[in-house]
């Protein structure tokens, strides 16, 4: 992991935004009204922590990324909020999608059987995907988005890190998915106390040692507050400057889509039509959910269950992990119950 920084100084006019910028873990900040959040458009951030094997160049790679445009899709989160959850559900849309197209063309693109999700859905800031002698993914990765129809990514950048060049053709759209604080840092901890210390993982497995560096923002990623404040002002900005309380916003550079964790466990089948609508997958759209067999499809294939009978489909291939270690664990809402004690609350 990248060395630690120190807390930024706070920015003149913010001191009544102190929750985000103090020790405080702040785990009730999703519930903030917007104007809270928009308060907090362009407050500067203290850098990230990110994993060894993102590089500074790497990063500038991500951030002027070039010919980005409306078929290019970033899953965005925090680590532990839904991400591999949400590039299956978004790839098995593309790819149901995919094959109504198929069906009216004479020389269809047939997606083989899937091997692993980051063979379509990769992680964007990590340097093996990227060429080391050009500013483009790796000729695997470009080939997989050319027969899925899309340039599909999964990362935990914060906004401002994201492409946003002067090459960007149009808008590209990301699905920033949050979940409760308490889960996020709960799940976390399990993740990275099983993620090998060389590549980034947790050095102990004491709870108190990781919540403190959760809080503090000192673990890999850095602050959950400062993620969520460098993308909710920009997604609620869009909001208000459309005229609208839909939660599909449309900007010059990224379009985005917040989508919460919760909100996916209690009804699926209305979220993946919402993520369907934000896509444009109208020969998907023109099918009802109910009893049609690509639907069916979809929801089987996204379920928890289905993923955790998978688990080699979604194990991470980035990082080395210690034997054992289930990376489809839980998937509950309240899981941080088995955990915190009142001193964590």
């Amino acid at each position: 992991m990248a060395e630690s920084t120190p807390p930024c100084p706070m920015p003149p006019g913010t001191s009544s935004l102190s929750p985000l910028f103090s020790g405080s873990s702040s785990f009730d900040v999703l519930s903030q009204p917007p104007a809270f959040w928009k308060q907090y458009k362009d407050v500067p951030l203290p850098s990230m922590p990110l994993l060894p094997i993102t590089s500074p160049e790497t990063l500038r790679k991500c951030h002027q990324m070039k010919h980005v445009g409306r078929k290019d899709i970033f899953v965005c989160s925090y680590p532990k909020s839904g991400t591999t959850w949400m590039q299956n559900i978004v790839y098995q849309l593309l790819r149901a999608s995919r094959s109504l197209e198929n069906d009216n063309n004479d020389k269809p693109l047939v997606l083989p059987p899937l091997q692993h999700i980051s063979d379509y859905s990769p992680f964007f800031e990590i340097d093996p995907h990227w060429k080391e002698d050009s500013d483009e993914t790796i000729d695997k990765i470009q080939q997989a988005h050319e027969t899925l129809g899309y340039r599909l990514f999964n990362t935990h950048l914060r906004h401002d890190m994201m492409p946003h060049s002067s090459s960007m053709e149009d808008f590209y759209r990301a699905i920033y998915v949050v979940r409760d604080g308490r889960d996020v840092c709960t799940s976390f901890y399990h993740h990275m106390i099983n993620q090998h210390v060389e590549d980034g993982g947790f050095p102990t497995d004491n709870f108190d040692d990781f919540f403190q560096a959760f809080a503090d923002g000192t673990v890999t990623f850095g602050k959950w507050t400062h993620h969520l404040a460098s993308w909710l002002p920009q997604y609620y900005q869009q909001v208000e400057a459309n005229g609208n309380d839909k939660q599909q916003t449309t900007a010059p550079k990224c379009q985005i889509l917040l989508v919460r964790y919760e909100d996916l466990k209690q009804d699926l089948k209305k979220e993946l039509w919402r993520i369907a609508e934000f896509l444009n997958l109208n020969l998907l759209l023109e099918r009802p959910q109910r009893n049609d067999p690509i639907w069916e499809s979809i929801f089987e294939t996204v379920s928890f269950s289905y993923m955790r009978e998978h688990q080699s489909l979604f194990h991470p291939r980035s990082v080395r992990w210690k034997n054992g270690y289930n990376f489809i664990r839980k998937g509950k809402v309240g899981d941080h119950e088995t955990l915190w004690t009142q001193q964590h609350r």
